[in-house]
């Protein structure tokens, strides 16, 4: 997962990370995880639906314009590089295309509502 600038594991395998991905808020994290051949992003508030994220589009307010652009590049890359399910906690999508992620590939994102208290 090395897409992102960090990630901390939030399990012994390693297998499940705590990533940083801000913009909407400056210190707004994503969990990212891998199971079978697909890869999962619960990306909270990053944007409201994977169509934004596709599309460049802002979800509403951020706190910082350009990191939220740079978050929404490192996700795509890692979507180009990972068979990503993109999991954004506003998505009436998002169960759907979790309930089909065996069937997704490169080209399609997904995100999930998660939010982790960490310290700064």
């Amino acid at each position: 997962m090395k897409a992102f600038d960090r990630a901390t594991p939030l399990t012994n395998a390693g297998d499940v990370l705590l990533v940083v991905t801000p913009g909407h808020i400056h210190h707004h994290s994503s969990v990212c995880g891998q199971a079978d051949e697909a890869h999962y992003l619960f990306a909270d508030d990053m944007s409201y639906n994977q169509q934004q994220l596709v599309a460049g589009e802002w979800a509403g307010v951020n706190a910082n314009q350009r990191q939220a652009a740079a978050s929404y590049r490192v996700v795509k890359q890692y979507a180009r590089q990972h068979p990503l399910v993109y999991l954004p906690s506003h998505d009436a999508d998002a169960a759907t295309r979790l309930a089909n992620a065996s069937n997704q590939r490169n080209d399609n994102l997904i995100v999930i509502p998660l939010i982790i208290p960490i310290e700064l």
